[in-house]
């Protein structure tokens, strides 16, 4: 695709985004953040799900989070929660897979309940050539990769060593040293190091250096990268003590930082995709959105704005992306999508273009998006208030 989008759905953005970013970019060992942006219901999360399935179908870890639900303001409260979401078990048994592969053996063709030594000892060949062979295999993978912090390269060697059988370490340590990789915070330092491992714990300042770690593994294990997807963000503006996560003033300007520290080293991180989504607010409200910490939107804010959607910026607004590129037909198969979903079978549901571009142009004036608007017009068609597009439904 050209760097201006002639014509597109949130479909083809979310393909443009595989195409010039995951499958090329990223994968050549890139590094990228990007925000997409929206009034209520413009189809934000909906983008993210599409760009989520994109990502995993162009071979990426994919891991899925709401600032609702993880506190964006600390660093380490972010790398814990990507690192729950991963499944780090699978990630290193095909670590393990290959290990065993690099032997030529075949992991198939270990019998379930088996690991890799007890299937050697089976065939008469867990000889002490093997075993030095494994151990210079797991040592180049971990301990020798340059890319490792040293505590997780130990940590991550010592899973694999057990998972093939050499040695085998009892579920208390193997739990031990997994509460350590997702830097659980009641994990104690004698713990720690009862395991073998330096007596340090992952925190604030070493987090970004642990999730390049995090990456690493993933790339030894045969992903293409790590996309990150952090739908909500404009969660930090409320205050409410009835959500999950509460963003104090303080917190709020915290995560402003964490963000900002996040793009100054973006750089020096590799095989890693964010892509952050946030309603519209963010951007408006001078006095506690993304304007009112300046270090941060200096670095984000789209300086020149031209009549084409730049594909590139690194704030997309899915507001003016519908403005220029949804047509009757777009939006017609959306509402089709939309009663499908509601399981509507589409009958005494029906609506003409001049409709769904009346509902077009309404997005441009209110709160609500396109989006939202076809949702509401669907669902008072289905009470039987047809042909008032917006009105209140028949009692």
């Amino acid at each position: 695709m050209s760097r201006f989008i002639k014509k597109g759905t949130l479909e083809e953005l979310s393909i443009f985004l595989r195409y010039n970013y995951l499958q090329s970019y990223i994968s050549n060992g890139g590094s990228k953040i990007k925000f997409v942006t929206g009034s209520e219901k413009s189809g934000k999360s909906a983008f993210l799900a599409l760009t989520e399935k994109e990502a995993e179908e162009a071979g990426f870890k994919v891991v899925h989070l709401s600032a609702r639900e993880v506190p964006m303001y600390d660093f380490k409260d972010l790398y814990s929660s990507i690192v729950m979401r991963v499944d780090l078990p699978e990630i290193l048994s095909r670590c393990k897979d290959k290990v065993i592969l690099s032997l030529d053996y075949d992991p198939k063709e270990i019998p379930e309940g088996k690991d890799f030594m007890e299937y050697l000892a089976s065939i008469d060949e867990g000889d002490a050539l093997t075993r030095r062979a494994i151990r210079k295999k797991i040592e180049s993978m971990f301990l020798s990769n340059p890319y490792f912090d040293s505590n997780f390269s130990l940590a991550c060697s010592m899973i694999v060593g057990s998972m093939l059988g050499h040695p085998k370490l009892d579920g208390i340590s193997l739990s031990t040293i997994y509460s350590y990789l997702a830097a659980e915070k009641d994990l104690k330092m004698s713990a720690i190091r009862l395991v073998g491992l330096a007596p340090k714990k992952i925190n604030k300042t070493n987090a970004r250096l642990m999730l390049n770690s995090l990456i690493e593994v993933i790339l030894l294990s045969g992903y293409e990268g790590l996309a990150i997807f952090i739908d909500d963000f404009d969660a930090i503006l409320n205050r409410s003590g009835l959500d999950t996560i509460r963003y104090t003033k303080m917190r709020r300007e915290d995560a402003y930082e964490s963000i900002r520290e996040l793009i100054d080293s973006i750089d020096a991180m590799h095989n890693v995709f964010f892509l952050f989504a946030f309603h519209r607010v963010l951007l408006d409200d001078e006095n506690a959105g993304l304007k009112s910490y300046q270090a941060l939107w200096m670095r984000i804010q789209n300086e020149i704005v031209g009549e084409r959607f730049n594909c590139f910026a690194d704030v997309l607004d899915l507001d003016r992306y519908g403005e220029l590129f949804f047509d009757a037909s777009d939006l017609r198969a959306i509402y089709e999508s939309l009663a499908d979903a509601y399981r509507n079978p589409k009958n005494g549901i029906a609506i003409s273009d001049e409709e769904l571009l009346h509902l077009k142009e309404k997005s441009k004036k209110g709160s609500l998006g396109i989006m939202g608007l076809l949702e509401g017009e669907l669902l008072e068609r289905m009470k039987g208030n047809v042909g008032n597009s917006g009105g209140e439904a028949d009692e």
